[in-house]
């Protein structure tokens, strides 16, 4: 009987962070995923860069061709840099922070929600999402 160690099946996963972190020995054997999407409300603003650099650098990057980055604590330039150097042939991006505001209190816990995130390094550090793209070198608005 002949055994793989590749997840051939498995071409789409919706996953949280801290799962996907924990057993990011096994994220090469899917060499067929072709969409993944991960949430990352477990992780807050210092363990968010550390996890997903973690969870990349696992992945086998030539067949991925879509990353969905949900309740991020930051979008920032080192973020993007390793998603742009890490698949070459992605073909969609999102990233997205929005879920952790509450919305479901007062102006004072939304506004307490908004202080903790970072939504972009667009205006504050680059003027359009070209500048940030060149910035990157590898992506594309």
């Amino acid at each position: 009987m002949h055994q793989t160690n590749h997840f051939v099946e498995n071409r789409n996963i919706r996953i949280k962070s801290t799962t996907l972190a924990s057993t990011s020995e096994y994220l090469g054997s899917f060499v067929n995923l072709r969409s993944l999407s991960i949430d990352f409300s477990p992780d807050g603003l210092a363990t968010q860069h550390a996890c997903a650099k973690r969870i990349m650098d696992r992945l086998f990057p030539f067949c991925l061709e879509s990353l969905t980055l949900t309740s991020l604590s930051r979008i920032d330039v080192p973020l993007l840099k390793i998603i742009s150097t890490r698949f070459p042939h992605l073909i969609n991006l999102s990233l997205s922070c929005t879920e952790l505001l509450n919305l479901n209190c007062c102006w004072g816990c939304l506004a307490d929600s908004a202080s903790s995130i970072m939504h972009s390094p667009i205006p504050d550090m680059f003027a359009t999402s070209k500048d940030l793209a060149v910035s990157t070198r590898a992506l594309f608005p």
